[in-house]
């Protein structure tokens, strides 16, 4: 049984990974930035979870929420990186040139800095307690088409930084990868969860959750796989 850590993890993506792992034999510690919410889906997930508050925008707090979370259950084998945010000004498709500083900042902030800093923290707490553990970082297929907005720049920089890390981390036995989904049936979209909507891909529509999920697990579990981004798209890069 390992102990995984998913940061954003009370509603969609996160929380279905949360699923997954506990479904598998598990011990899952989801974190988020609202205590009630985190609450609510511990009560939802039920069995072998626990819970910690945790905002990755703040960059100074990761050491002192992984070093809470290992005296409560242990020492954390898996962290899954998920937490991420769309502001409502990229997902209105709005016009370069009327791209605001604040828009960007806030992006940057939680979905590349946050992450950054995150990953930074992790390696630290894996190397202080000789963890050979693994990191997935959640970044997007966004990150590999032409960026125009502060989404999928900061995705750019979400595959680039799990691509520049997993080589300077692997010496020290913590295997860092990505998976990149495709547009995914979950509230950041501002759409019902669980409802997937049609897109132009060979798939034609979008991913549930629990499908980035099953590669979210894969991935967390691959002792050969390192530095690499695995997409789970449905095709849609094929566009």
């Amino acid at each position: 049984m390992r102990t995984v850590l998913i940061t954003g993890a009370n509603k969609g993506i996160g929380f279905a990974t949360a699923q997954y792992f506990l479904e598998r034999g598990d011990k899952v510690v989801i974190t988020g930035r609202n205590e009630q919410k985190l609450r609510e889906a511990v009560v939802r997930l039920g069995g072998n979870v626990d819970y910690a508050v945790w905002d990755v925008s703040d960059i100074h707090a990761g050491a002192a929420v992984l070093r809470s979370v290992h005296e409560r259950v242990g020492a954390i084998d898996v962290i899954v990186n998920n937490a991420g945010i769309v502001t409502d000004e990229d997902i209105s498709g709005s016009d370069f040139l009327t791209k605001t500083e604040q828009a960007w900042d806030k992006t940057m902030n939680t979905n590349l800095k946050g992450l950054f800093f995150a990953v930074q923290a992790e390696a630290k707490y894996m190397i202080e307690h000789e963890i050979r553990g693994h990191i997935v970082n959640v970044c997007s297929e966004t990150g590999f088409r032409p960026a125009h907005n502060a989404y999928r720049i900061s995705k750019w920089g979400a595959v680039g930084l799990t691509k520049g890390l997993a080589k300077k981390l692997a010496p020290y036995g913590i295997i860092l990868n990505g998976v990149a989904p495709g547009e995914t049936a979950t509230e950041i979209l501002r759409q019902k969860e669980g409802e997937p909507r049609r897109l132009n891909s060979p798939r034609g529509e979008q991913a549930m959750p629990r499908e980035i999920a099953e590669a979210i697990y894969f991935v967390a579990g691959s002792k050969n796989m390192i530095g690499s981004v695995l997409l789970s798209d449905g095709g849609r890069g094929l566009n």
